[in-house]
């Protein structure tokens, strides 16, 4: 189907479906119009039949309750009652035929029926009266009335409520189908509007509008992807076959102190990049730009170079290269991608990290006293230097294989663990002490340990320096049983000299002072006596 058959046939069937639905709303708003009209007039009923029942109880209520007319008020009386009573059938009779068309008896509640009882209650007791009776209890006559005119009255307002609530609810249907209706017109008229006027331009102006945006979203883009090029540090160019530059960012332009906008259309000679870097130098080691543009445009595939020396403004510099081929949509290679990518920082960082790790490793090597790094984890150990190897027995591979814990005595491993736990859960960068070490051939030694922690091949580790104390602390074991025999030397002298002093002022004690202290006591127990010799003792 052509599209303008296919326009043609779509705009028919809308006018179609519109026409039929205004249609159906016109009779639906004239019918839903009518019916409320009807609902209009039953209210108007109610209305006054609910006043004329209250006309026709007063009049019951004076004939019931009065008994002091005369003849001719009471004969006036039951005539204007008897008028009342008629039009008030008549208007029941068309107000029961009219609610009972729009209503039915569940929703008005006591229902129609009742409403009728009540009303012909209300004719029965008002028809005894006309006709002149005369009612024995007339207390509850007006107790029948009093309650029919009650019960009367609410039917009624309760049909007047339902009647407005169903006019209200007629009106907004035919206020949403009107609505409808002139929604549906101006829908319809819009449609025609479009259909008639703009078929033969809206293609046009769209396509317009596309062209403009798309036009708009390249610029953003290719303005997007020049800052994130001319921002990155790297060296991005492109060229063609022929090697001249189709672009080129600023870092790429710097080389040469240029502008990009120069290289355009312009060979890497004709901007001023070294000869050396364009044709090559293989005595130097640098390929050349043109050579490797030719094996990347001859074989197609992706050319990347890890390090090439370079000397750019004066300076030695080391870039590393990639050459990505640019392909037609039939295969044809129409140019390449390149990138230089500057890798002098990490070179010189390397060569100084090696020269750096060299100068350890010399250190920790030519120490004069063994040093080893164990695993903090494990224990195990991760690298010994010559001197711990020559003085503990052990080759280098044996070391590999073995922890910390085989070169301790069992007394002190309890000891070991303790601190290895320290030290991996408080973090302790720092130890020293004394400790006990066996050699392979089972001799122990006592030596000064100072270790460090710190990070090897990115594990947590410890690096030790070990000094044998084993002669020092023998030759200390030695002078202090020296020291202690010679003060046992000299306590045994000493007590010696003291015994023979004794003895010398005991024997002095004995051998004189005794002697003459017994002649002293002998003469003077003389001098006692009477008849001694006084003055001779």
């Amino acid at each position: 189907m052509q599209p303008l058959k296919k326009l043609v046939r779509i705009t028919v069937f809308v006018v179609l479906i519109a026409l039929l639905f205004n249609l159906f709303g016109y009779y639906y708003s004239s019918y839903k119009t009518e019916a409320n009209s009807q609902r209009e007039e039953a209210e108007r009923l109610s209305i006054d039949q609910m006043a004329l029942s209250q006309d026709v109880s007063r009049d019951m209520n004076l004939l019931l309750t009065h008994t002091q007319f005369d003849d001719e008020q009471y004969r006036d009386l039951r005539l204007r009652l008897q008028a009342s009573l008629e039009l008030f059938s008549r208007q029941h009779s068309l107000l029961l035929q009219m609610a009972g068309t729009h209503i039915s008896l569940a929703e008005l509640g006591p229902g129609l029926t009742e409403l009728n009882m009540y009303t012909i209650n209300i004719r029965q007791l008002g028809e005894s009266l006309v006709g002149g009776q005369r009612l024995q209890d007339s207390a509850a006559a007006i107790q029948v009335l009093h309650a029919s005119d009650a019960e009367m009255t609410r039917g009624l307002k309760k049909l007047i409520s339902e009647l407005r609530k169903m006019q209200a609810d007629l009106e907004g249907s035919i206020s949403i189908m009107n609505k409808a209706v002139l929604f549906s017109l101006l829908a319809t008229l819009g449609f025609l509007l479009v259909v008639v006027v703009t078929p033969v331009f809206r293609q046009s102006v769209k396509n317009y509008q596309d062209l403009q945006q798309s036009m708009a979203e390249i610029r953003r883009s290719e303005q997007l992807l020049r800052t994130i090029i001319d921002a990155m540090p790297d060296r991005i160019f492109l060229q063609d076959t022929e090697n001249r530059f189709l672009m080129v960012n600023r870092a790429m332009a710097k080389m040469v102190n240029e502008d990009p906008e120069f290289f355009i259309g312009r060979n890497d000679l004709e901007v001023g990049i070294p000869k050396e870097l364009v044709l090559g130098d293989p005595d130097r080691g640098i390929k050349g730009f043109w050579p490797a543009n030719r094996e990347v445009i001859s074989s197609g595939q992706t050319q990347h170079i890890a390090v090439e020396p370079m000397v750019i403004k004066g300076e030695q510099h080391f870039i590393s290269t990639t050459r990505v081929p640019l392909r037609h949509a039939d295969g044809t290679t129409w140019g390449l991608l390149g990138f230089l990518h500057d890798i002098t920082s990490r070179i010189r960082s390397e060569e100084q990290l090696r020269h750096s790790e060299e100068n350890y490793r010399y250190l920790f090597q030519s120490n004069p006293l063994p040093m080893w790094i164990f695993d903090l984890q494990t224990g195990g150990f991760l690298e010994v230097n010559q001197m711990a190897i020559q003085h503990y027995g052990y080759t280098a591979g044996e070391f590999a294989k073995m922890t910390i814990y085989d070169i301790r005595p069992a007394s002190e491993l309890k000891r070991l663990e303790e601190i290895m736990k320290e030290k991996r859960e408080e973090n302790i960068a720092y130890e020293r002490g004394v400790w006990t070490h066996v050699k392979k051939n089972k001799d122990s030694i006592y030596v000064q340990i100072i270790s460090h922690k710190i990070r090897y091949k990115d594990e947590d580790a410890m690096l030790v320096l070990a000094h044998d104390v084993t002669e020092n602390i023998r030759l200390h074991h030695r002078l202090v049983k020296e020291k202690i025999a010679r003060q046992k030397e000299i306590a045994m002298a000493t007590i010696d000299v003291q015994e023979r002093e004794r003895n010398e002022i005991g024997r002095e004690l004995h051998d004189n002072v005794n002697q003459i202290l017994t002649s002293a006591k002998l003469n003077l127990e003389f001098m006692e006596n009477e008849s001694a010799d006084k003055e001779r003792h």
